[in-house]
């Protein structure tokens, strides 16, 4: 009985280290869109392109996006998916204002 209980232990540390690690990465992937989208402010503000201009823009496309996915549903289709690719990984984006 104590072999069993001692699989369960181990499972579970596994598990734990495992969420733990998946948990970093995607820490990591968010830091860096926020530092992405920092960077991409900076640029706006230097080329004097003012930031709700660009908000407003990104609200257009979320409601572009969005209609797409409907469409994508009712062809039959499970959803739209905006995927930013990074060395260390893939961030599906979910609104592209975030």
């Amino acid at each position: 009985m104590s072999d069993g209980k001692g699989k369960f232990v181990s499972l579970k540390t596994r598990f734990k280290e495992r969420l733990t690690s998946a948990r970093c990465k995607q820490q990591i992937l968010d830091r860096r869109i926020e530092e992405a989208h920092a960077m991409a402010m900076m640029c706006l503000r230097t080329q004097n392109v003012h930031p709700d201009a660009v908000k407003e823009a990104l609200k257009l496309t979320d409601r572009y996006v969005s209609t797409l996915n409907d469409c994508v549903q009712v062809l039959g289709g499970s959803q739209v998916e905006i995927t930013a690719t990074f060395p260390d990984g893939k961030v599906i984006i979910n609104r592209l204002l975030q």
